[in-house]
This record gives structure tokens, C-alpha cells and sequence, in this order.
């Protein structure tokens, strides 16, 4: 029998006293599939095999039951993928498997406009490639709110984080412009690169924003959830010393454009204090720090969307 992307079955001689043999939903890592239970009368479940455009997938699964398989995500889109469970009778269930888990607007902040606030623009986009990579390897699709500097350069020999202007020209993006691209793909998530300052130099922890509206209740209801796991996976990474879970309008006293004017689920992170001189050095100088706060943040949200 063929079944559809839907998980539905088509023919087949049902026996609601016959075995049942169920596919798993989507998960990360190894990709998991559902359909709703089938029964076949006079099905013994026997040795299971899987075929992706004709060549064989390593898998594996207990007589019957959950079953699992892995793959490399080739950005093609939907595939077809079969099933063949041997037995008495052999079954072959064919599904149109999409890829795409979904669609992450990533929107590094601040353009060079904000005058002193050049080197944090630098600094969010650094993280927003990294973040970029991971989610795109993971099977998200991924729009960056700003193109205004390109990954090669940001990321040569000699580039100074600290963003000479004949480096980086970075040029003005509004606010709007950036939530009206998310909307108009349209994003599924939003997430917002941030980091801080404040004139004092003392102070360095991890935040994790999330929009709230004018009653102070979330504009989601897993946001908050989202936001804690975001802040908890950076202070595990960041070199700072207390970490912090917002709402917007009940920590500021407003909500934040971005995460009032989008559409999808969002929040919006502030890895640490670029104001810290200790902070800032690291910043500065060391990639693989910018790196693993990408892979925190990435890690909270892969937990999050398989939860």
C-alpha cells in the first residue's frame, strides 16, 4: 500500500485484531515518522528496510513498534521515501518526506547608523552566520533580516570586530524593513542577536527577551518557555555572571518593536555585556566564543521544537 504525506494508507485488508505497525513523528538527529496505526489481517511483522530515491538508508526496528533512521538533508525539498517491512505479507508504504522543518528569521541587530553601537553589529552578525550554518544543517530554512556584509569578509584575516568604517559600511536597516520580511516570507520563528552595554562596566549577564501584550501576557504561550531555555543554554557557554528572563513590557515597561511587529514566535537574546572589558576582549578576539553562543542559542531552540 502507498500512504501519503498525510501518514493515510490506501488499500490493504484492515483487521482491527491484527498487529499494528507504527512510524514515529519528525524529531532532530535521527528523523522520526508517524502514520496513524495500520492493521493488516494476517500481517506477521518481519525485517524492515528503507529506500530514499532508490538507495537503501540504514535503519533499524523492533518487530513492531518505533522505528528510526538517518540521512543527509540534501536541500532538494520533498523526497520520496519507502518504507518496505518484510513478513507475511512483505508491506511497502511510500511518503513524500518534506526536508524543510520550517523557516528561522534571524535578525542580527543594529546597523552602522547607530554610530556607537558599529561593533555590536559586527559582533551579532559574527553569530548569526554561526547560527545560520547550524540551523541549515539541522533542515531549517533561514532568512538574515540584513545582507549588508557578507560571511567572507566578516570572517578574513585582519577584519577588526571592533569595525573600522572602510571595513564594515554596514547600511541602515530599519526595524520595519526587518519584521516585514520575516512576515512577508512568511517565518515560522524569529529570533533577534543581541548584545549589551551599559555605562556600568561591572555588570555582564545573559538575557533572553520575549514579546508580551499590553496585558503582559505573552504574545505566545511557549515564548517564555523558549526564552528560559535560550537564557539557561547561555550560561552554560557565556563568561558571565548571572543570567535573566524578560518579558518585554513587564521588565521595560514597552514592548520591543521586533517582537511586538512579527509574526512568528520570536525572542530576542542579549549574549552578554560588550560594555565588561573582560567581555568585551573576548568579543573581540575570540571566534569560537561567538561560536558557541550560536551553538547555545541553536541548542535551545532544537530542544524547544522538539519538545
Amino acid at each position: 500500500s502507498d500512504a501519503g504525506a498525510d501518514g493515510g494508507v490506501d488499500g490493504g485488508d484492515a483487521d482491527t485484531d491484527a498487529e499494528a505497525f507504527t512510524l514515529f513523528t519528525p524529531a532532530h538527529g535521527e528523523h522520526f515518522y508517524r502514520l496513524a496505526p495500520v492493521l493488516f489481517s494476517g500481517y506477521t511483522p518481519g525485517p524492515l528496510e528503507v529506500f530514499a530515491d532508490g538507495e537503501w538508508l540504514l535503519g533499524s526496528a523492533p518487530a513492531a513498534g518505533e522505528f528510526s533512521f538517518s540521512y543527509a538533508f540534501n536541500g532538494t525539498g520533498a523526497r520520496p521515501i519507502t518504507f518496505v517491512v518484510g513478513g507475511d505479507p512483505a508491506l511497502s508504504i511510500t511518503l513524500n518526506i518534506d526536508e524543510n522543518l520550517g523557516n528561522v528569521c534571524l535578525d542580527p541587530g543594529h546597523p552602522s547608523s547607530d554610530g556607537d553601537k558599529l561593533f555590536e553589529a559586527i559582533i551579532n552578525r559574527k553569530v548569526g552566520f554561526y547560527l545560520e550554518d547550524l540551523l541549515r544543517a539541522a533542515g531549517w530554512d533561514v532568512l538574515l533580516t540584513t545582507d549588508d556584509i557578507d560571511e567572507e569578509t566578516i570572517f578574513a584575516d585582519g577584519f577588526d570586530n571592533e569595525g573600522a568604517e572602510e571595513q564594515a559600511m554596514l547600511v541602515v536597516s530599519s526595524l520595519g524593513s526587518r519584521t516585514d520580511a520575516c512576515n512577508a516570507w512568511p517565518a515560522d520563528y524569529f529570533i533577534s542577536l543581541h548584545h549589551n552595554a551599559v555605562t556600568d562596566t561591572a555588570v555582564n549577564y545573559t538575557l533572553t527577551i520575549y514579546g508580551e501584550d499590553t496585558a503582559y501576557d505573552p504574545w505566545f504561550a511557549d515564548a517564555p518557555d523558549w526564552a528560559a531555555l535560550t537564557t539557561d543554554r547561555l550560561y552554560e557557554v557565556m563568561d558571565v555572571t548571572g543570567y535573566q528572563t524578560w518579558g518585554d513590557r513587564s521588565a521595560l515597561g514597552y514592548g520591543l518593536y521586533v517582537l511586538q511587529n512579527t509574526d512568528a514566535i520570536g525572542i530576542l537574546t542579549e549574549g552578554s555585556f560588550y560594555s565588561n572589558p573582560e567581555e568585551y576582549d573576548l568579543l573581540n578576539t575570540d571566534n569560537s566564543y561567538l561560536a558557541g553562543e550560536a551553538e547555545a542559542i541553536f541548542a535551545a531552540f532544537d530542544e524547544f521544537t522538539a519538545g
